[in-house]
């Protein structure tokens, strides 16, 4: 009975690997390694796409308001008063004249006064001349008014587009990922990451760009251990779809650890206590990643390929001013300086990698 069973057993087995049935016999489980991920790791995130142009809209209104104003009327009224206050004086004057010459037969019958009448046509001359000289002076001023009234208008106009062009501009930002797999022989990324992130002020701008600034020097410090590479540089003409491709992008590379045990996030510092392992594996590996969100129309670099590519997207990452930069994270797996990833935990996790050449 008992070789029957063994029999039926073996017959069973068979028929199942016939089938392409994987069995998993105990203290031989494959591809757990492969599949594991590293118990720690560190993030330091600040920053975001969500800050519009301040600069469009009011400027040429104010413009436009302050050139449109009251002063052709209030010339004008000033003219036409001055102008019918001569003409009361003038009339004024001619009453006075006869007031202090009653009329009289004698007097009026004076031939040689009523030649006066030339003196009166002369005054009327000069009030003409008057009227001429005011006439032209506030035509002169309106026309100055008006075109000072155009050439406000002319430059709203320039600065409306204007400020139009740099609202255009500014909804288009870059997201840019550069991803540096390093031999961990030595382990100080490690360590000198977590003192960034322990210490880096991610709530201010100036605070991300010196995090960014500093990760890219340590990284630049250790060219003999640099070994794979992932990069890519996209133009996106909106935040909103800027900010789901960054959050996408994180959430991704976050999920390749089974913790995150240092956390800066706007400069609030949170740490759990790291794992007890021990990793003595010589070929291990380190992997940082930079997400960068950046207020450019263009992107940042190529593709990287050959160590001098990514000396030279190094060196663009470091050199971006603080205006520039929008939003940072970076990432490092993992963040224990004992823990290290192996080649299958690579080669699992971190499919895109290409070897530098």
């Amino acid at each position: 009975m008992r070789h029957f069973s063994k029999i039926l057993a073996t017959t069973v087995f068979a028929v199942l690997i016939s089938f392409g049935v994987q069995v998993e016999l105990p203290g031989l489980v494959g591809g757990d390694r492969a599949e594991a991920k590293s118990s720690s790791g560190g993030r330091s995130s600040g920053g975001s796409f969500s800050g519009g142009s301040s600069s469009s809209g009011s400027s040429p209104s104010r413009s436009s308001g302050s050139s449109s104003g009251s002063s052709p009327s209030r010339s004008s009224g000033n003219s036409s008063g001055s102008s019918s206050g001569n003409s009361r004086s003038s009339n004024n004057d001619s009453t006075d004249y006869r007031n202090n010459y009653p009329s009289g037969a004698g007097y009026s019958s004076g031939a040689g006064y009523s030649s006066g009448a030339g003196y009166s046509s002369g005054a009327s001359s000069d009030i003409s001349w008057f009227a001429l000289i005011v006439c032209l002076g506030v035509g002169a001023i309106a026309f100055l008014i008006w075109s000072a009234q155009q050439s406000g208008s002319q430059s709203g106009s320039k600065r409306e587009s204007s400020n139009d062009a740099v609202s255009d501009r500014n909804d288009i930002v870059t997201v840019t990922l550069l991803q540096v797999a390093l031999l961990s022989q030595e382990r100080e990324i490690q360590a000198r990451l977590s003192e960034l992130t322990m210490n880096a002020d991610m709530d201010t701008a100036e605070g991300r760009n010196e995090m960014l600034r500093e990760t890219v020097l340590a990284i630049l410090r250790s060219p003999e251990n640099w070994s794979h590479v992932r990069s890519s540089s996209q133009v996106v003409k909106s935040r909103e779809a800027a900010g789901t491709r960054f959050g996408q992008l994180s959430l991704t590379e976050r999920s390749k650890v089974e913790s995150e045990t240092l956390v800066n996030v706007g400069g609030r510092v949170r740490q759990k206590a790291l794992p007890m392992t021990q990793d003595s594996d010589p070929g291990a590996y380190i992997v940082v990643t930079l997400l960068v969100g950046t207020e450019q129309d263009q992107p940042l670099f190529n593709a990287v390929q050959t160590t001098d590519d990514l000396k030279a997207a190094l060196q663009a990452l470091g050199v971006l001013s603080t205006e520039d930069l929008a939003i940072l994270e970076i990432l490092w797996n993992p963040q224990d300086a004992q823990e290290s990833l192996t080649d299958d935990e690579i080669l699992a996790h971190y499919p895109d990698l290409l070897q530098l050449s």
